[in-house]
């Protein structure tokens, strides 16, 4: 058996083929195997030749259990990564006058004196460039998992 394709002594022929896409992008390989799903083959095989590949290849083995080829789960995981990147931004905004008044020295005459570090300067802007990485991960994190291109045929 592989997996629950009968293969070898009074088993029925299986159509066998492999994917061509690379597979470190999951999006084209998942898109690639239902269409030989469709051309009806039975077994479909993927390789990992890299780390990124290797990487990609949890995503592409949900996605080949469910029927809607992981729509589901590539939804709830997009959910859930633009929902936490949003709280992190939120967070990170809400907390810049915390995060400058803890670096930040206040004289006599009202003027904000920074405290001397690199890393107590760099307080405030950092809210800024996390509020910023924020918003521009969850737009990268969409335009990665919309996959980008298409497949070749199988």
């Amino acid at each position: 058996m592989v997996g629950n394709v009968p293969v070898g002594g009074d088993a029925p022929i299986t159509v066998q083929t492999m994917t061509n896409t690379p597979t470190s992008d999951a999006a084209a390989t998942i898109d690639q195997i239902r269409r030989c799903e469709d051309a009806g083959a039975d077994i479909i095989r993927v390789s990992c030749p890299d780390v990124e590949s290797t990487a990609a290849m949890p995503q592409i083995v949900r996605a080949a259990r469910h029927a809607d080829g992981g729509q589901a789960f590539v939804s709830r995981l997009l959910t859930l990564t633009i929902t936490a990147l949003l709280a992190i931004g939120v967070i990170a905004t809400l907390a810049a006058p915390l995060l400058i008044s803890l670096y930040t020295t206040d004289t006599a005459d009202g003027d904000v004196i920074w405290g001397g570090s690199l890393a107590t300067t760099s307080a405030h802007p950092a809210v800024l460039l996390a509020t910023a990485a924020a918003a521009i991960g969850g737009l990268a994190v969409v335009l990665c998992l919309s996959g980008g291109r298409s497949a070749t045929a199988p």
